[in-house]
């Protein structure tokens, strides 16, 4: 595991699969990007861990009843003021993601990690027009960040 701290925000990274090479600094980079764009001045503790199917299949069948692999998971159980949040990716789903769209496995994991940390910033995804801005919030922060 890998940490990043700032008066107001820790980040730490685990990497806990063999599929992505992540790059620490870069993702740490994305989530102080958008906790700063999104939720300035909000302090805490956020850890990003990339993981195997197998492992987001447990947490999501657990915390979300849904048996079966996803891209990102996001819990934040800190308060409004203060972070205390994980993110957790796939990256075996951001693989099998980069096969279909043609992208990069690498692209896809910092696109989930965008998407992870806008929903701890207040973000969701939950109906159409949420959807919707949840896709420019994402396309803003890929452009701002340069990634792809």
């Amino acid at each position: 595991m890998t940490r990043r701290s700032d008066p107001a925000l820790s980040l730490a990274i685990r990497d806990e699969q063999k599929r992505v090479k992540i790059r620490a600094r870069t993702a740490r980079s994305i989530v102080a990007a958008v906790c700063a764009g999104e939720a300035a001045g909000k302090a805490g503790e956020i850890t990003a861990c990339f993981v195997t199917d197998r492992a987001i299949r447990r947490l999501n069948a657990r915390f979300h009843s849904r048996d079966r692999a996803t891209d990102v998971l996001a819990f934040d159980i800190g308060s409004p003021r203060e972070f205390g949040a994980d993110i957790i990716i796939s990256t075996d789903t951001a693989a099998a993601n980069a096969r279909r769209f043609g992208t990069d496995p690498l692209f896809e994991c910092y696109l989930y990690l965008i998407h992870g940390a806008l929903h701890l910033a207040g973000y969701d995804d939950t109906t159409p027009r949420a959807r919707l801005l949840m896709r420019k919030m994402e396309t803003l922060y890929l452009k701002r960040l340069n990634i792809g």
